[in-house]
Parts: structure tokens; C-alpha cells; sequence
């Protein structure tokens, strides 16, 4: 089971009343926060911590922010603690009939946050990152280290290095980032 600890009186303090507790296939807690509202879109979806702490604000007006992403080889084994954040995520989107985010946001850019990300989104940087069936960002949010890194790309770990390409690609071209 993944460990989620939930401060109850803070959400009722900060008006979030309602908890929605549902399984993933791989018997991972999913807890999704949703406001009092009953015309309210937002949430925020809690990804198992073996995914790299993803995590997904949706606002009222549809919009979605990505935070991290870890998709590991053994994800995909329903064994494992991680859910297959591929599949999930290309699901939910569909759900919202989306094929983007409008925002994803690494907060750092350890393996662990960022694990096979680049076989999941599409990067503008270069044709081998594009496709129909991979997942595009209209905003795309680094760190500052992430763009101004001066080591060497061999002593970085290549997903660092394909982002650290990707962001400094868009911030030369003054868009999406």
C-alpha cells in the first residue's frame, strides 16, 4: 500500500470537504481532494510515491498542472507499489478529452522526478520526441539550475540532459516555458 498521510483538520480548515478514496489496478491508494462546490472541477490527485510524489492540480476551467513524473520498467508489473503513470495519465486525459497539459512543472531533476518522462511527452526540441501518441506541454516549468547546468552531458543522467535541452530550446525561443 503507499503511504499517504493526510492532515484532516488543516483540508477542513482550508474548506476541503470531501475525500474520494479509489483503488488503482495495482491496489495503490489514488486520493483525490476535491472543494465543496458542486459545479467544481478542481482537484488535486496524489500518484503513488514510487511514481516520483506526481501529482496533478486540475482547476475549475479544465486546466492541468503535472508535477514530476516517474515511470519505472517495473511499473507496468501489477506487483509493484507504482501504478503504470502512463496509462493513467493518457486515460485521464482522454477522460477530459485533452491531449496536453497546460502546464508540467519538475521540481528537480534527480531521477527519481523525471524517470522516462522524455519517452512520455512530446519535446519541441527535436523530431525524435514528437508523435500523436505522445503527450504534449503548453508550459513547461524548471528549475533555474535545470537551464543554467554548465557540467558536462556526460557526467549528468541523459533525461537531465534532454530537459535541460528542451528548456533551454523554448527559453531561446520565448515560448512555452
Amino acid at each position: 500500500m503507499c503511504p499517504i498521510t493526510i492532515n484532516k483538520a488543516l483540508l477542513l480548515q482550508e474548506g476541503i470537504l470531501k475525500f474520494e478514496l479509489s483503488w488503482t489496478a495495482v491496489n495503490c491508494l489514488k486520493i483525490i481532494i476535491k472543494r465543496k462546490c458542486y459545479l467544481c472541477r478542481k482537484k488535486i490527485i496524489f500518484y503513488p510515491v514510487g511514481n516520483g510524489d506526481t501529482s496533478q492540480i486540475v482547476l475549475d476551467n479544465g486546466k492541468r498542472i503535472l508535477f514530476d513524473f516517474r515511470q519505472t520498467e517495473k511499473s507496468k508489473d501489477c506487483k509493484s507499489p507504482e501504478i503504470d503513470l502512463d496509462k493513467q495519465l493518457k486515460k485521464e486525459l482522454r477522460e477530459a478529452k485533452k491531449d496536453y497539459f497546460d502546464v508540467v512543472a519538475f521540481t528537480h531533476s534527480d531521477s527519481d522526478h523525471i524517470s522516462m518522462s522524455t519517452e512520455f511527452f512530446e519535446l519541441w526540441h527535436a523530431d525524435k520526441y514528437k508523435g500523436e501518441d505522445r503527450i504534449k506541454i503548453n508550459t513547461l516549468w524548471v528549475p533555474v539550475a535545470m537551464i543554467l547546468e554548465t557540467a558536462a552531458n556526460d557526467e549528468q543522467i541523459d533525461e537531465f540532459v534532454i530537459w535541460r535541452q528542451e528548456a533551454r530550446y523554448r527559453l531561446r525561443i520565448g515560448e512555452g516555458l
